[in-house]
């Protein structure tokens, strides 16, 4: 009997904690300036104003929402939502031009609640294949 109640005990705990994280991570608001670690990039040459477009188009077939978007500025951030191995990310985006002409574009990852292992750097490389494929079919 003692095991049973223990056992109860540990699951509304859990259940405690688990309704925590995901008050927290649908409050949290995305970030709004350019994080200074877990950047990945890579380079086009389309222009500033067509990478926004292939991003947009990316975000509205994917399924990421698009919680800020200024496109005279260059940036973006997309997020998704709570998911079994996660508590959601947002995903800044920041695109500028290169000394050399071409556009860069600069995906960032931060988690809607704390991050613990590598699923947000997988989520992050998903995002930025994603983006580069729209970008690659555009061009």
């Amino acid at each position: 009997m003692l095991y049973v109640e223990a056992l109860a005990l540990a699951i509304i705990v859990w259940l405690i904690i688990v309704c925590v994280f995901c008050v927290i991570a649908t409050v949290r608001k995305p970030p709004l300036k350019k994080p200074q670690r877990y950047i990945k990039s890579f380079e086009t040459t389309l222009r500033t104003d067509e990478v926004m477009k292939s991003i947009v188009n990316f975000a509205i077939r994917t399924g990421y929402r698009i919680e800020n978007f200024d496109e005279k500025e260059g940036q973006s951030i997309l997020s998704d939502g709570i998911t079994l191995t996660s508590w959601g990310f947002f995903y800044p985006i920041f695109i500028s031009k290169s000394d050399s002409g071409s556009t860069v574009v600069e995906v960032g990852v931060r988690g809607k609640a704390s991050i613990v292992g590598t699923i947000a750097f997988r989520c992050q490389e998903r995002v930025l294949n994603g983006i580069k494929g729209y970008i690659f079919a555009r061009g």
